[in-house]
Formats: C-alpha cells, sequence, structure tokens
C-alpha cells in the first residue's frame, strides 16, 4: 500500500472505481478527521497537503496544540483499510 507523507502526517491512497476518483484519510489521528480526494496523484497530492496545511493553521488560530501521529494508530488504521479491501 502505497502512502503519502507530509509535515510528519500520514495518508492513505485509495481508488473508487465507481466514482472513478483517487481518495483517501490521514492515519494515525485519535480526534481529527482529514480527508482529501483527486482526480489524479498530482491533485490527490495537492489536497492532502492543503488538508494538513489548513488543519495547522486551524490549530494555530485557535491556540490550540495539533495532534500529532500515533504510529501505532496509523498501523491499526492500515489494517482495517488492508481488510477491508480483501472483503
Amino acid at each position: 500500500m502505497n502512502l503519502l507523507e507530509y509535515k510528519d502526517y500520514y495518508g492513505s491512497v485509495e481508488y473508487s472505481e465507481e466514482d472513478d476518483i483517487l481518495f483517501g484519510d490521514v492515519l494515525g489521528l485519535n480526534d481529527t478527521f482529514i480527508s482529501y480526494e483527486g482526480s489524479s496523484l498530482p491533485e490527490l497530492k495537492s489536497d492532502f497537503h492543503a488538508g494538513i496545511d489548513h488543519y495547522l493553521e486551524t490549530c494555530k488560530a485557535k491556540r490550540e496544540q495539533p495532534e500529532s501521529t500515533n504510529l501505532n494508530k496509523v498501523n491499526s488504521d492500515l489494517k482495517s483499510i488492508v481488510t477491508k479491501a480483501l472483503v
């Protein structure tokens, strides 16, 4: 499985045949959900970066500490994605 990485955050890369689009979620976060999509890999990467940047800017504006990537949760999230793909 391929992963995107940006500013110490990791994201999945999945494909919806039904919608003919690439999509993904940032992995390893407990209380935050960041998703992204694109019709091409460059577009997907751009939306992934924009999602991370927006999250970090929002945390800064609210004077909140952004969540750090929990590598144990990344492993758990990856297992869920692979299991879903096999079913």
